[in-house]
């Protein structure tokens, strides 16, 4: 229900349609779990605002139209708990503030 469910999920690829190769067949559309293929013009069309690149719209195409990119940037995960919990002080607090929210608690934790 979300309008851009994209933003919400973290992946590596996006997906493409190849015009010359889609049939019209709208299975992708059938397939698709976040409504983010259409139809224009009898040729499926991708909104990746809505696109969560998960590629079951890869494997719902028998004509081969539909291809998986990997993105530009891409997002490799914390190996550990704990690195997962860094990453996450410094995106919401910034790289300073987490600091000092650490050494506040190793600092309280030697008394």
């Amino acid at each position: 229900m979300h309008p851009q469910p994209a933003n919400l999920f973290i992946s590596n690829y996006y997906a493409t349609i190849d015009p010359s190769l889609c049939k019209g067949c709208e299975m992708c559309i059938d397939r698709c779990g976040m409504g983010a293929i259409s139809m224009k013009d009898n040729v499926a069309v991708i909104n990746h605002d809505r696109c969560i690149g998960c590629g079951v719209c890869v494997k719902a195409c028998a004509n081969d139209a539909h291809r998986m990119h990997k993105k530009d940037k891409t997002h490799i995960p914390p190996k550990t708990h704990d690195d997962m919990y860094k990453k996450i002080m410094v995106e919401r607090f910034g790289l300073v503030s987490a600091l000092k929210s650490v050494s506040r608690v190793l600092a309280g934790s030697k008394v």
